[in-house]
């Protein structure tokens, strides 16, 4: 196996303690994944990473508080550009939902979920390395 930082690894594995909950040191039953938490390796990445249900890997932003009133969601590709499934309902202020880099947008959650649920991430053309999605709302 190939270790972390190896060229053929572009998502390299979290440490074992990274997926438990609960109190430093101590492990847990329960344990928390998202999609990017999996390992991806490079030759997987010469084409657009698709998140959706289908694929297991979906990403979605859910708030409480948030009722009708809209979100407001950052999207940073690290080595490569993100792409949403959608724009409708959506108001930027960085990108335009098409190949970003930096997206930075607002809507209702629906319309929030909407647009990540086949959201695409391409990685940078010959790149061989980590990748990274970073996603704040």
């Amino acid at each position: 196996m190939p270790s972390p930082s190896s060229s053929r690894n572009a998502f390299p594995r979290p440490p074992k303690h990274a997926a438990n909950s609960g109190a430093r040191g101590q492990k847990s039953g329960r344990k928390r994944r998202t999609p990017l938490d999996r390992p991806f390796r490079h030759q997987t990445l010469r084409r657009a990473l698709v998140f959706n249900a289908a694929h297991s890997n979906l990403v979605f932003v859910t708030d409480v508080d948030a009722g009708a009133a809209a979100v407001r969601v950052a999207l940073t590709a690290q080595k490569g550009t993100t792409t949403l499934s959608t724009t409708a309902g959506l108001t930027f202020s960085t990108g335009d939902g098409t190949n970003d880099q930096y997206l930075i947008f607002t809507g209702t959650l629906s319309n929030v979920n909407a647009a990540m649920n086949g959201m695409q991430f391409k990685p940078t053309t010959n790149y061989t390395g980590a990748a990274s999605l970073k996603i704040i709302s």
